[in-house]
């Protein structure tokens, strides 16, 4: 590998609930991945442990033992555990997480300092510093009543952290667990906290959660991926089981090349097909191209994406939030009068809802979708 640039392997998140001994590696990925100097994903879910299973929204998620050494033998050596399953079993869960990683850096989450901390290396005498942030959900610092918790990404330390690290580094990229459930574009808030990201010093911003692949643009000159996908994702019991959601099985990988000599910053982005959850491989299927051309072009014109934003939002209100907390809170409360609203609000926090309508108030990209709903609502009042 020549002296003078760093190659970085970035991809989204990975779980195995059942052995990792059912996965194997296409040859062509693992050349990929042996072909770069940092290879960062996201490790969603705690290794199985003693730890106590935390009273949370569900889906409370737990992996086996052996998949940090998996991941540390496919090459992986910056693991994030900024996300919204890695305190699912309480601080002991997180613990045991955090020393099954023998070789790999582990970032993202732990006490405070170590959670904000921005992981900086020096290869072939260029430095990279990559800072791990998640969403304000169950286990973020922002949330955190114990001793640890993860990185949440509206924190006020987040901007300056950003400004103050990249004096010191030549290049700083921000790794996120963020954005909405299953859909093909992100909202518009995420869309300005992202570029608001790069105007403080990041050189890129790679996201993942929504569990499917979104599009990527380029932003003065630095690349924001607003959806990594799955790299692999398996929480059930069995490798036989089948997700129904779409794409879920299907993701991307970008390798970012660095060179020193003219201070360029390049990538290639790659389609990653999880198989049956028996084999993670390259996707070169015309299908998948089709598709993320697609869902890019999406971001481009206006006249695409602010349809796709209202139809992703009707749909939202209609799945999850009429249900879920609208019903209980807002709706309620728009059709009585105060003390109508105040008793339904109270009702609702006391009742089994309460946790899920904290979350989805405390959420910025669910309470941005309510917020929108509502303003459209008073146009047809």
């Amino acid at each position: 590998m020549s002296e003078n640039k760093v190659r970085l392997f970035i991809c989204g998140d990975f779980c195995s609930t059942p052995s990792p001994s059912f996965i194997s590696i296409a040859s062509d990925l693992r050349s990929l991945i042996d072909s770069c100097n940092l290879k960062i994903c996201n490790f969603e879910g705690p290794v199985k442990s003693d730890g106590r299973k935390l009273n949370k929204i569900p889906p409370n998620i737990q992996q086996h033992p052996d998949v940090p050494d998996f991941i540390e033998n496919m090459g992986f050596n910056v693991i994030s555990l900024a996300n919204n399953h890695a305190f699912d079993y309480g601080d002991d869960g997180f613990l045991a997480t955090q020393r099954a990683f023998r070789k790999a850096k582990v970032i993202g989450a732990g006490t405070f300092d170590e959670a904000y901390k921005v992981e900086i290396t020096e290869v072939n005498g260029i430095s990279i510093g990559i800072l791990a942030l998640t969403y304000a959900s169950f286990g973020a610092w922002d949330l955190s009543t114990g001793k640890f918790g993860c990185a949440e990404m509206d924190h006020l330390r987040v901007n300056h952290l950003i400004l103050e690290t990249k004096s010191k580094v030549d290049y700083l990229f921000i790794y996120l667990h963020d954005g909405i459930e299953y859909i093909d574009i992100p909202l518009p808030e995420q869309r300005e906290r992202y570029r608001d990201f790069v105007d403080y010093g990041a050189d890129g911003v790679f996201v993942h959660h929504p569990h499917v692949p979104q599009g990527w643009e380029v932003y003065k000159g630095r690349p924001i991926f607003y959806s990594l996908g799955n790299f692999f994702f398996n929480s059930k019991n069995t490798p036989d089981y089948k997700a129904s959601k779409r794409y879920w099985y299907n993701g991307l990988a970008v390798v970012l090349e660095i060179r020193e000599e003219n201070n360029s910053l390049k990538f290639e982005v790659y389609n990653i097909l999880n198989d049956r959850n028996r084999k993670i491989s390259i996707d070169t299927s015309e299908k998948m191209l089709i598709h993320t051309t697609e869902i890019c072009d999406l971001l481009k014109e206006s006249k695409l994406y602010e349809p796709k934003v209202r139809q992703e939002t009707d749909n939202l209100w209609k799945t999850k939030y009429m249900g879920g907390m609208v019903s209980s809170l807002v709706a309620v409360g728009l059709r009585t009068n105060f003390l109508g609203c105040l008793k339904s609000v109270v009702k609702a926090l006391l009742s089994n809802n309460s946790k899920l309508v904290y979350s989805y108030i405390r959420n910025k990209n669910h309470r941005s979708n309510v917020i929108r709903l509502l303003r459209e609502m008073q146009k047809y009042r």
